[in-house]
């Protein structure tokens, strides 16, 4: 259906990851699994990535639109 980032704060700090949501037919409520791990955020600072949270939002939408395209292009 659609990925969104997660946030989860632990002990070591604020972890990134890309999940994907879905129907889960057989329980019939929607399911979310994951689909990426980034990483920690303080691990991912760097001269390219300033603020990771940021830019990992904008990867999730990139990959987002890049999906939407991609089933469109099946519908006839």
């Amino acid at each position: 259906m659609a990925y969104f980032l997660r946030q989860e704060k632990k002990k070591k700090g604020l972890y990134l990851q890309m999940y994907e949501t879905y129907w889960d037919k057989d329980k019939k409520q929607p399911r979310s699994k994951s689909i990426q791990a980034f990483g920690y955020v303080e691990d991912l600072i760097s001269d390219e990535i300033p603020d990771p949270v940021a830019y990992y939002k904008e990867y999730v939408k990139q990959k987002n639109a890049e999906r939407a395209a991609f089933l469109l292009s099946f519908e006839v």
